[in-house]
């Protein structure tokens, strides 16, 4: 199935974040996300949502038992960690603006929680957040943050 890590490879120091994936065809696994210890845009490190709306079609995921394996962002419809992982830029929380949603996956599964809008204050509605060029948007609770991948969402339901 999967080799193990090769110790070259500049992903392998890369921060890691537990994660589960599911991926487009329903199966799921547990595992890491590799993030980048600095991030191009701003201070600190990479987040998952960055690493997920790269460009480059496949981003590297080690299982827990070790083995890799190089995972089509396309392919994948949602990556979850637990929100207490996540390092908060207090900067950018408190600037955000939280907006209460229900999404509906192709699969039926209904993922309820908040979506932090970091947009000019005339795009700052759930509407526009889903309509950036970026293929993953989170969903936050206080236990799990979802990223979802659009093409994944049957229909979003603002509760506000």
């Amino acid at each position: 199935m999967s080799a193990p890590v090769p110790p070259s490879a500049e992903w392998a120091r890369s921060e890691r974040l537990p994660v589960e994936v599911r991926l487009d065809d329903g199966t799921s696994a547990a595992g890491d996300l590799h993030l980048m210890s600095r991030a191009a845009q701003h201070e600190g490190p990479e987040t998952p949502l960055e690493l997920l709306n790269r460009d480059e079609p496949f981003l590297p995921f080690t299982h827990r038992d070790g083995a890799v394996e190089f995972l089509p962002r396309a392919g994948l419809a949602w990556v979850a960690c637990a929100s207490a992982r996540l390092v908060p830029d207090p900067v950018r929380e408190h600037a955000a603006k939280q907006l209460p949603i229900d999404v509906t996956l192709r699969d039926g599964s209904v993922l309820r929680g908040w979506a932090f809008v970091e947009l000019p204050p005339t795009r700052a509605r759930a509407l526009d957040y889903l309509n950036t060029n970026r293929p993953f948007f989170a969903v936050w609770t206080p236990d799990t943050t979802w990223f979802v991948h659009h093409a994944q969402v049957r229909r979003v339901r603002p509760l506000e």
